[in-house]
């Protein structure tokens, strides 16, 4: 296997239960982060940086951030000397496809704001290596969390929502998630109520329902995936951007 490409790059990042010199790098600063020294400690980051030329600008040291962020995460989710082996093997063969999917990590890398995203990217990629993804759901959420406004990650916790005609406080980031498929209205402003018999009455009740301009949201089944997948309840945003 050739040490410089990307599969046996990344095979050789993998740590159990995290790295700490990607900890300390993290803590450190963007100016710091580019020695080259320490990035040769990172060798799927060297590599990344050598194959696609990333310099030394505020974007390209940004995408080295990312970087770091996507492996120390997915290695905080390498708890057993077990769980250490079988990611590696499973970089000990495939070769092109391997090297492909890294490739395409790098890139949408590169265009996620923020590093929150990385972090999620990890999960999902690990969640892929462990058999829960497909590729093909890996490529969809990658590319849903591209458009996700990290600010609504509040909203998607919440698993049913009422948006109430006098406070209209989440309804534009309910409507970005549904626009992402991550939550549907449930909204029922019928008059007509269903009883015995295959019958229909309107009642006190259902009229009161029928004048109300309250709105009803729920999480998708797409949604509830990716929410169990990214372990929303011990997601923590970053409290920086860079």
């Amino acid at each position: 296997m050739n040490e410089n490409n990307l599969q046996y790059s990344f095979r050789e990042s993998l740590k159990k239960d995290g790295q700490p010199l990607v900890i300390d790098i993290l803590e450190s600063g963007l100016d710091a982060n580019l020695n080259e020294g320490v990035i040769k400690e990172i060798p799927f980051i060297s590599t990344a940086v050598s194959l696609y030329h990333i310099g030394k600008t505020v974007k390209e040291r940004y995408h080295v951030r990312k970087m770091i962020e996507f492996i120390q995460e997915i290695n905080k989710g390498i708890v057993t000397e077990y769980k250490l082996n079988e990611y590696k093997k499973k970089f000990d063969s495939q070769e092109k496809f391997r090297i492909k999917e890294l490739e395409y990590i790098v890139i949408i890398v590169d265009r996620y704001i923020g590093c929150d995203k990385p972090v999620m990217l990890a999960r999902l990629y690990r969640a892929y290596l462990d058999g829960i993804l497909k590729w093909t759901d890996f490529l969809v959420y990658s590319e849903v969390i591209d458009r996700f406004l990290v600010s609504d990650f509040s909203t998607l916790i919440e698993k049913d929502l009422t948006i109430y005609d006098n406070d209209n406080t989440n309804e534009d980031s309910v409507l970005r998630l549904v626009a992402l498929g991550l939550m549907k209205e449930t909204t029922n402003n019928s008059m007509w109520q269903a009883v015995d018999g295959g019958r229909f009455i309107v009642t006190e009740d259902t009229m009161e329902r029928a004048r109300s301009k309250n709105k009803t949201y729920i999480r998708t089944s797409f949604g509830e995936r990716l929410v169990n997948i990214l372990q929303v309840q011990d997601f923590k945003l970053k409290k920086y951007f860079i």
